[in-house]
């Protein structure tokens, strides 16, 4: 009889031998009967290694276990079982990851009969599974990625319905991803005066653009936040916008610190120039100072014009003393420093700062001595005190207050508790604090409150130096200054002085040598590239009969002591040209050993050191310079160098 044709014209026997799937057909025990092409051609047996064996006994033990426990019931219950996962052994020791369908005949009388099974090739389902599987599990590490940045990670609508807000945005600005979530990111954090700014990043947005910019976004509760923004358009064919993504940095403490640098760096510019011209005032004043002196002792008291010279030479005094402010700024003043307790020098000044504040005003000193010590000049400490003082004075009306207190203070690297201390190096400081229920200031003027000559005061009413000055000697005693203001509630300074190490010493303080005429005459060579000083300097000298040689310059110097010789004192400038005083110092000794050197210059004695231009230990005098301080120095060398004295 002919065997029934397929659709094709295939016989039933071919479809069931080369059919794209695996047939196998077992008994009801499982015992394999027969077995298709294909299934053989996946495995690698010969159909007779199969045929006689279990179809169990081809599954891995997995697979075996499985099939006792669920195929084979399924099987007996409903008489079919269809998608089912299981491994088969191939030859060669090859798995074929397959999927299994089931089916059992049964006779008129319903006993179980033959079992045909389809088999097919689950690799390409099992490998996709497999990717799909992988897929989501990196999708929730994104995700979860994403909730956890650091920044704030926003996903909205084209229309800046908020999708996703991850943790970094709820910390950030405060509203809760349940409260975001369905609001437009408009209304949550953007600041009603960026409604421009707003509309041209959605505009370049539409436009397909990514965007990346500085801007000030809203917290919650009102305040405004510097913010880096990274916006990044999401978009699918045809070029339709699906989604917006933002990445939202908080950028204020980073721009806050970086407006107290260029403040720093401003100062530190403008304390330059400050310097510079001090340095150059200090030159002129000490030729008027030194002149009115030799001018007034020419015309004695009772000359009719004694009182005009006194007054240059008063007016010349208080210019120097505005020069000594300007170098306070610049940090380049001499220091005298030593041991002290701040909260004695605070309370020894106190009668004078009462005085400054006047009978309206009121002054109270916190009982909180610091158990710290400080090396610091007491005199500049003081003119700290004087400073702010007197600014408190003016910002404030009758019945002001003005509070000092002390205290130690331990700052770490990463300390947050006071503001403004953040560029303060950690350790250990005595802290000055100087409030008053002044005026305050605001933003701006609080933004260029060290500047020197600034000023909110009437013309002739303030030199704008207060403060500056103050920032300088706080800064020369390598402290720091922290300014707090608010319009209406008044300014605290802050000062930071650092600790005192105990035990560690210090220069002994010296009382100078009485000034007394010279038993013998004497030579002085002056070395000075101002002729205008070299001629005050001589007619200083020469009026208590000192023989004066000059020399514009160290070259000039050294050849008039090699023809003038001997001489028993040098008096150099430190700052001139082609050779500097400390240059030709270094020669002297070389050629002339024992010669005493006095240097002096505009700029501060520590300064020249610090620059490596005046040796340490070295006889030194600060100009602007009276004529009896040129004198008292030179005679103190003059009687060294004669064993009149044993030191200075």
């Amino acid at each position: 009889m002919t065997e029934p044709l397929g659709p094709a014209g295939e016989s039933a026997e071919e479809l069931y031998e080369h059919a794209p799937c695996g047939y196998i057909t077992t008994r009801p025990d499982g015992t394999i009967v027969r077995v298709n092409a294909t299934f053989l051609d996946w495995t690698g047996y010969a159909r007779e290694e199969l045929v006689g064996r279990r179809f169990q006994d081809l599954l891995t033990a997995p697979g075996r276990m499985y099939h006792e426990t669920h195929y084979a019931p399924l099987l007996r219950l409903q008489g079919w079982v269809r998608e089912l996962a299981l491994d088969l052994r191939c030859a060669r020791g090859r798995t074929l990851p397959a999927l299994v369908n089931s089916v059992q005949r049964r006779d008129g009388d319903g006993a179980p009969g033959p079992v045909l099974t389809t088999i097919f090739d689950a690799t390409e389902r099992r490998r996709y599974e497999r990717d799909l599987l992988e897929a989501r599990r990196r999708a929730e590490q994104l995700a979860e990625v994403v909730h956890l940045a650091g920044d704030a990670i926003i996903i909205a609508g084209p229309d800046g319905t908020v999708r996703t807000w991850n943790l970094g945005a709820e910390r950030l600005f405060g509203w809760t991803a349940a409260e975001a979530t369905g609001r437009r990111v408009q209304e949550l954090i953007v600041p009603p005066d960026q409604a421009e700014e707003l509309e041209r990043v959605m505009r370049e947005l539409r436009e397909g653009r990514e965007l990346q910019l500085e801007t000030t976004r809203r917290h919650r509760d009102g305040t405004r936040l510097d913010v880096s923004l990274r916006l990044s358009p999401h978009v699918e064919p045809p070029g339709e916008i699906v989604a917006i993504s933002a990445i939202i940095r908080d950028i204020t403490e980073r721009k806050r610190v970086a407006e107290r640098l260029r403040q720093a760096e401003q100062l530190q510019a403008v304390g330059t120039l400050a310097g510079g011209v001090a340095h150059e005032v200090n030159n002129q004043m000490t030729a008027v100072l030194g002149f009115g002196e030799l001018v007034l002792k020419e015309l004695g008291a009772a000359h009719p014009q004694a009182s005009d010279v006194q007054y240059m030479v008063d007016a010349a005094a208080r210019a120097a003393r505005i020069t000594q402010q300007l170098l306070a700024f610049s940090r380049r003043q001499p220091l005298a420093p030593r041991v002290l307790d701040v909260h004695e020098v605070v309370t020894g000044l106190a009668p004078v700062l009462i005085r400054l504040l006047g009978a309206d005003k009121a002054l109270v000193i916190r009982p909180r001595p610091a158990r710290r010590k400080v090396r610091a000049d007491p005199t500049q400490l003081e003119q700290i005190l004087i400073n702010l003082a007197a600014n408190a004075r003016d910002a404030m009306e009758t019945a002001g207050r003005l509070t000092i207190a002390t205290d130690d203070v331990a700052l770490e690297a990463d300390d947050r508790r006071v503001p403004g201390t953040d560029l303060v190096e950690p350790g250990a400081y005595v802290l000055l604090t100087v409030a008053d229920t002044g005026h305050g200031m605001d933003a701006a003027t609080l933004a260029h409150a060290f500047e020197p000559f600034f000023t909110t005061k009437p013309v002739g009413q303030g030199t704008g130096l207060g403060l500056p000055t103050v920032y300088g000697i706080v800064r020369q005693h390598e402290g720091h200054v922290v300014l707090e203001s608010t319009p209406g509630r008044g300014t605290t300074v802050r000062v930071y002085l650092p600790a005192h190490a105990e035990g560690a010493a210090g220069p002994a303080d010296a009382a100078p040598a009485a000034s007394a005429p010279l038993a013998h005459p004497a030579r002085v060579l002056m070395v000075e590239d101002d002729a205008m000083l070299r001629t005050l300097a001589r007619r200083i000298l020469q009026s208590d009969g000192i023989e004066v040689l000059e020399a514009a310059d160290g070259a000039e110097a050294l050849q008039v002591l090699a023809e003038a010789w001997p001489v028993d004192v040098v008096v150099t400038d430190l700052i001139m040209p082609e050779m500097n005083g400390h240059q030709l110092g270094t020669a002297i000794a070389g050629r002339w050993p024992g010669l005493p050197v006095l240097y002096t210059s505009a700029y501060a004695g520590d300064e020249m050191r610090a620059r490596g231009m005046l040796p340490e230990g070295a006889p030194f005098l600060q100009k602007p310079f009276v004529p009896d301080a040129l004198l008292e120095e030179v005679r103190a060398l003059l009687r060294l160098v004669r064993g009149e004295v044993s030191e200075r």
